[in-house]
């Protein structure tokens, strides 16, 4: 009798040690999309309040490329205050921060020639090239389900991102937007190599030290003007870009732990979702502080922002 209840109680403490280690196992494997998530949901944020704050009062798409640079100076100097220890050299980070950065001058560079809603969605399309470079670099298969959650997902930030996209069309401006495109997609990848090198910190740094380095390098001629129009900022819009290093920060370490975790064409997808929460901050300003934002979308421009979110949804539940 007391064999058969010992042996009862041990088949019972396998059968609970099964069933926690595969809930264990499912949560660790969902931890990169939460992580993914967070940082394109805190994305979205940083670029709702640039919509809303910052463009009335920085008016030199230079000067916001420096202010970039500035928030990730900030960045490291927080990081090292808080981890010294973190900064060994990591060449892959190094490059991902200075492929980043060039793509954000190609980016700039795309908008001075044309406008935003018509170069903007070509952006989105980073993830495709992700995956061609994760098959080049990485040896990386994609399963069906999520190859597909990835198309999807891309489709639907291409509508949202677009305030017409039946008008657009392959202009210079938008060639240079696919390329830059082209050098997130290899971003991604050069951030999961720097992840199999070295630990999630030194990533963070080398990646934002070399990002702002490039920028300065770049853009440093435009610094009287990003001067001159920091000292007409009212005191709320300054708090403001303080407070927006923070957020950006929880991006970017959200999106490098979530590619220390998983294949970059997935992270790279997740991320695109932030179109997604930019729609969603506009729709809850404008009903609760209609004064903040004010924006007639059109009705058949939202028709089409809103068969996005929902191909959105649909590519993140695939991908998940």
């Amino acid at each position: 009798m007391s064999r058969k209840l010992g042996s009862e109680i041990r088949n019972d403490s396998i059968g609970w040690a099964g069933i926690h280690g595969s809930s264990h196992a499912r949560l660790n494997g969902m931890l990169w999309f939460l992580v993914a998530i967070l940082g394109s949901a805190a994305y979205g944020l940083d670029y709702f309040v640039d919509k809303v704050f910052v463009s009335k009062y920085v008016k030199d798409p230079w000067t916001y490329y420096l202010w970039w640079g500035i928030y990730w100076f900030e960045a490291c100097a927080l990081l090292v205050i808080m981890y010294p220890a973190a900064s060994a050299f990591n060449f892959w980070a190094s490059l991902a921060g200075g492929v980043q950065a060039i793509a954000a001058t190609l980016y700039l560079r795309a908008i001075l020639r044309e406008e935003v809603s018509r170069v903007a969605p070509f952006l989105y399309l980073s993830p495709l090239f992700s995956l061609v470079f994760s098959l080049l670099f990485l040896d990386e298969s994609i399963a069906t389900t999520a190859l597909l959650g990835i198309l999807i997902l891309v489709a639907g930030a291409f509508l949202m991102g677009s305030r017409e996209p039946w008008k657009l069309s392959l202009s210079a401006g938008a060639k240079l937007a696919i390329l830059n495109a082209v050098m997130i997609g290899f971003y991604s990848v050069a951030l999961k190599l720097s992840t199999n090198v070295r630990g999630r910190l030194d990533v963070m740094f080398w990646t934002w030290l070399t990002y702002g380095i490039v920028v300065f390098v770049v853009a440093h001629r435009h610094l009287p003007t990003l001067v001159t129009e920091f000292r007409h900022m009212p005191r709320r819009v300054k708090a403001v870009l303080a407070g927006m290093v923070f957020v950006l920060v929880a991006a970017s370490a959200s999106l490098i732990y979530a590619y220390s975790l998983a294949d970059p064409p997935l992270v790279a997808a997740v991320s695109a979702s932030s179109p997604l929460f930019v729609f969603l901050f506009t729709l809850a300003a404008g009903t609760l502080a209609p004064r903040l934002l004010k924006e007639d979308v059109g009705a058949r421009n939202m028709v089409s922002k809103l068969v996005g979110a929902m191909m959105i949804v649909l590519g993140v539940f695939l991908i998940s």
